[in-house]
């Protein structure tokens, strides 16, 4: 009775929101105005963007001598793999800072997978205020949970290929200039610096920087209300989830876990709230797989809704067969 009480009201159109959503949100906003106030706190905190960063930057009052170097500023060098990439194709050379920076990032995200898009990603954010919170069965399959197809699953992997390539063609990384990701990390920085007329900023950067914003989610919105695709920037124009998606995601201990499989009452409320149109229930819970597909950026609305608490997010080292 339970199962089928949690089922109806979901109907109605009243989303719960669970500890994980709760989590998600308060990490997504503690980010966005740590790069917001890093004007004001010298980048003590985070210094960057989301592209690029450095979320511990502290200047030493004095020079500590090191084996073969002296040492003035302490801080941790992170770096978005694309970011990484077309830097590569533009520039022709890496430095040792860029591949440790994007090692750091490599090695988080190993453990964590597609963590960063439900978590870390502001667009995330901005995307859930105009999408529908339902993929009811009778609707188109593009709009609705299902199985990917080969072509699917193509598409970011060639818009990532053109990117890298553009950025050669370039001479500038390409994606990452235009990216919604990393020019809303630095929106709120752009704005603030315009209002407290920091030198330096202007009205003119916070514009370009929201129109990028802002085009990601118009055409975020358009397809889904007038092609019924869903999350379309995320599963298809946004290279930076897929690639942890395809190749984190396959690996990493930190997972949606399938529990037990006795409890589940075929109620599909899982797949129908896949923000990224997985088919929860049909493609693992019934199989009794742990989530490993690409497009989960373990957001944790599927165990939300699981009336019988089937379904898990948290780690787990062996994955089930």
């Amino acid at each position: 009775m339970k199962a089928v009480g949690k089922v109806k009201k979901w109907l109605r159109g009243r989303p719960p929101r669970g500890k994980w959503t709760l989590l998600r949100r308060s990490l997504q906003l503690f980010i966005l105005i740590m790069f917001s106030i890093q004007l004001f706190t010298g980048g003590v905190l985070f210094n960057g963007s989301l592209a690029s960063s450095r979320p511990i930057d502290i200047v030493l009052n004095q020079t500590i001598a090191l084996p073969g170097m002296e040492v003035n500023e302490i801080y941790i060098p992170m770096l978005d793999p694309i970011a990484f990439l077309e830097m590569l194709a533009a520039t022709h050379y890496a430095t040792i800072e860029s591949l440790t920076a994007v090692l750091v990032v490599v090695a988080l995200y190993s453990v964590l997978g597609r963590f960063f898009c439900g978590w870390v990603c502001p667009m995330d954010l901005l995307f859930s205020i105009f999408e529908k919170k339902l993929n009811l069965p009778n609707q188109p399959r593009h709009s609705t949970f299902h199985t990917p197809t080969k072509a699917e699953k193509a598409v970011p992997i060639i818009a990532l290929i053109a990117y890298v390539l553009l950025s050669w063609a370039l001479g500038y990384p390409f994606y990452t200039t235009i990216s919604p990701t990393s020019n809303a990390s630095k929106l709120g920085s752009a704005v603030l610096g315009v209002i407290a007329n920091v030198p330096g900023a202007a009205a003119g950067t916070a514009l370009a920087y929201g129109a990028f914003v802002v085009f990601a989610l118009i055409v975020n919105v358009v397809a889904e209300k007038v092609f019924g695709i869903k999350r379309a920037w995320c599963r298809f124009v946004c290279p930076i989830g897929a690639l942890y998606g395809f190749v984190m995601n396959k690996y990493d201990p930190f997972k949606i876990k399938i529990n037990d499989v006795s409890r589940c009452t075929k109620c599909r409320l899982c797949s129908m709230v896949c923000p990224m149109g997985i088919d929860v229930m049909g493609d693992y819970v019934l199989k009794n797989k742990d989530v490993t597909d690409y497009r989960c950026f373990r957001c944790g609305r599927c165990v939300e809704v699981c009336p019988t608490n089937v379904i898990s997010l948290g780690f787990r080292l062996k994955r089930t067969k």
